[in-house]
């Protein structure tokens, strides 16, 4: 695994410049399997299109998926934001991460550490309960 910093910023930069580099690395080792990490939905036509022409490439949401089984369920602060969620009408789910981020701390009155708040949307991220496109989230539930 070989993990590449970018510098640079604008809307696009991170998504042009990832896909670039795995055009490069792809061409210079076609037999390698690339995996993007990236909550963006975005990416998924150009990896279904390098897919079919017999590359082997793959989008993932949070290192978690790398091994489902940390990615765990039954965790109880997972399981209760889980529940709280899919208790709530469709329209009024947070529609971006910092939202679920502070919606999440709120339902634990702001006593849980951000870290476990990250945790919870990863384990989210993981088992596909969620998915993020142009940094909108979709519940699939």
């Amino acid at each position: 695994m070989e993990w590449q910093r970018v510098d640079g910023n604008g809307s696009n930069a991170l998504d042009f410049y990832i896909a670039c580099q795995l055009g490069r690395v792809i061409e210079k080792s076609p037999s390698l399997h690339c995996i993007v990490l990236s909550k963006d939905k975005g990416f998924d036509p150009l990896l279904r299109y390098l897919n079919k022409n017999g590359l082997k490439c793959k989008r993932i949401n949070s290192l978690l998926e790398l091994e489902p089984k940390t990615a765990t369920t039954e965790e109880p602060n997972y399981k209760r934001v889980f529940d709280l969620l899919s208790k709530s009408e469709k329209k009024s789910r947070p529609r971006k991460r910092a939202t679920l981020s502070q919606h999440i701390s709120s339902m634990f009155q702001k006593n849980i550490a951000q870290s476990d708040v990250d945790r919870i949307i990863d384990i989210l991220f993981a088992n596909k309960m969620i998915s993020e496109t142009n940094n909108t989230i979709t519940y699939e539930f």
